[in-house]
């Protein structure tokens, strides 16, 4: 692997990335790839003893959600196939960021991966990670992203309401977008 200083892993050792003595910044060298989107040193990060459940806030998002929030099913592959643990929870506060306060309180009981995926369309990622994930976690994102709908579209959440309260049905209406 090339050294130099637009390689990340210019810090570590070339035949088997272990972190060198000084210089390596476990959480912020693998919240920094996986921002880039860098597949690649984020599995090398990972091997080279990284944390897959590493967080840049107590209580924040960990890598993986940061990862299914900005839709990169490469890094949130790298990620699970690192050990991270998909139904890892964070506080729901994070959500602001992107919700107004009336659509955080439908997630007070926290957020996950596939609440980020779900969030903000990535399908692939929400495909890949729904499988992957708790069936009660599952099933809290289907409820939150019916109601989430119909606070978005007042005016239709009342004819809707009845075909989201089946899960199967919820599940549907949520992967045909509507």
């Amino acid at each position: 692997m090339p050294r130099g200083e637009d390689n990340l892993m210019s810090d570590h050792d070339e035949t088997d990335l272990r972190p060198a003595a000084d210089g390596w910044r476990p959480v912020e060298d693998l919240a920094d790839a996986v921002e880039r989107g860098d597949a690649q040193a984020v599995a090398a990060l990972l091997r080279a003893g990284a944390d897959p459940e590493a967080r840049t806030e107590l209580e924040g998002p960990t890598v993986l959600m940061r990862a299914a929030e900005a839709g990169n099913l490469d890094v949130v592959r790298a990620l699970v196939e690192g050990g991270a643990n998909v139904d890892a929870g964070a506080d729901e506060e994070d959500l602001d960021r992107f919700l107004d306060a009336d659509e955080v309180d439908l997630f007070d009981w926290g957020v996950w991966a596939l609440v980020y995926a779900a969030l903000k369309g990535h399908r692939a990622v929400y495909d890949y990670l729904y499988p992957l994930t708790h069936p009660v976690l599952r099933h809290g994102v289907e409820r939150a992203s019916g109601a989430l709908r119909r606070l978005r579209k007042p005016t239709q959440g009342l004819a809707r309401g009845r075909q989201e309260r089946k899960c199967r049905r919820c599940a549907r209406a949520f992967r045909r977008g509507g």
